[in-house]
C-alpha cells in the first residue's frame, strides 16, 4: 500500500510544480502586455 502513496504523492509534487512553472509564465508575460496596452492609452512610445 506504501507504493500507491509514494506514486501519489511523486504526482503531486509534479503537479504543483508545473502549476507554479505555468503561473510563472503567465504572470511575466501578462505583466509585459499590460504595460504595453497602459503606455498605449497614454500615448506615449514604448521602446521595446
Amino acid at each position: 500500500m506504501n507504493a500507491w502513496l509514494d506514486f501519489w504523492a511523486v504526482w503531486l509534487v509534479i503537479s504543483g510544480l508545473a502549476f507554479a512553472g505555468i503561473t510563472l509564465v503567465v504572470a511575466v508575460k501578462g505583466f509585459h502586455d499590460l504595460r504595453a496596452m497602459f503606455a498605449g492609452l497614454s500615448g506615449k512610445k514604448r521602446v521595446e
